[in-house]
């Protein structure tokens, strides 16, 4: 059935939203660094309270982080400026928390974020990442975000991460709890990483 509402996100281009079990509610990053909330129950979109500092921004993405309760807000900005050397917020990692709809700026990561896949590892109580930027324009590898200390770390594979033959340096990922390894996707192949320090 259609959502009928007064209002809600222009969804420009590349905008991403996430489920938060903790309050039944879809959280939606979108352009400028807007939050949106929808209330399934009530069926209706409206601004959240508070929102990372407003940009130009496409690209962001949000991901559930059950260690906190909370929302990761991911990279994103003024479209394709990642390729044109240092892109400040691309790196930028935001925690939205629900219940107060209160914002608070997180480590930075090391690598560029644009429509980027936080898969959670919830075995290990970790969040990937892997970019790889055939031109160099960023840094490529694959990193872990740990919530509960807020630090990144890169992640050095025994094999070597597979490159994209397009310009979209962002694996498509997600842990697979059932196996315990990360599934990513680089155009039609699809991979297995099992994380083992």
């Amino acid at each position: 059935a259609k959502i009928e509402s007064k209002e809600c996100p222009p969804n420009t281009l590349d905008d991403a939203m996430a489920w938060c079990p903790s309050t039944k509610s879809l959280v939606y990053a979108g352009t400028g660094r807007q939050l949106w909330i929808l209330d399934p129950a009530v069926g209706q979109w409206r601004k959240a309270k508070n929102s990372p500092p407003p940009r130009s921004c496409m690209g962001q993405t949000v991901f559930y982080d059950p260690t906190h309760k909370r929302m990761l807000i991911a990279g994103g900005g003024t479209l394709d400026a990642w390729q044109k050397g240092p892109a400040p917020a691309f790196h930028e990692l935001y925690a939205f928390d629900p219940p107060t709809e209160s914002v608070q700026r997180l480590a930075d990561a090391p690598t560029t974020l644009y429509s980027s896949h936080l898969a959670y590892d919830s075995k290990r109580q970790l969040f990937f990442a892997v970019a790889v930027f055939n031109k160099g324009e960023q840094r490529s590898g694959m990193f872990a975000y740990e919530p509960l200390k807020d630090a990144w770390r890169e992640i050095k594979p025994a094999g070597e991460v597979p490159p994209h033959k397009s310009w979209f340096g962002w694996m498509q990922l997600c842990y697979d709890s059932h196996h315990d390894c990360l599934i990513g996707k680089v155009e039609d192949k699809f991979y297995a990483f099992h994380y083992a320090p």
